[in-house]
């Protein structure tokens, strides 16, 4: 009888350290799946930030190339403007030398007369 009840509780030992086994693997396994839950949510995290930030770099290239063409632009038309002030220049300057002309020619045509 005594022998039973040894190996009965041994047998009940034996049950509650299984037990205890179990419920310590079930927790590691939970906070495994914990880790890999937050390790996927943290990989997401950063492939959202990635793409955003490529994005951003995207919308930063096309403002810096439409910047550029404008600058360009803004050149071509500063130079063009100029050409204009130039191109008047000169023809003011043959207008003033033609009448200066015209005026010494007419002053000897009086002094002659």
């Amino acid at each position: 009888e005594r022998r039973l009840e040894e190996a009965q509780r041994a047998a009940e030992e034996s049950m509650r350290a299984a037990e205890a086994h179990e419920r310590d693997v079930a927790a590691r396994e939970q906070e495994i799946v914990e880790r890999e839950r937050a390790a996927e949510e943290a990989l997401q995290k950063r492939l959202e930030d990635a793409g955003a930030q490529e994005r951003r770099l995207e919308e930063a290239q096309r403002a810096a190339e439409e910047s550029m063409r404008a600058a360009e632009a803004h050149e071509r038309d500063v130079a063009a403007r100029e050409q204009e002030i130039v191109e008047r220049e000169r023809a003011a300057e043959e207008a003033l030398q033609k009448r200066l002309e015209d005026a010494g020619a007419q002053e000897r045509r009086l002094e002659e007369a």
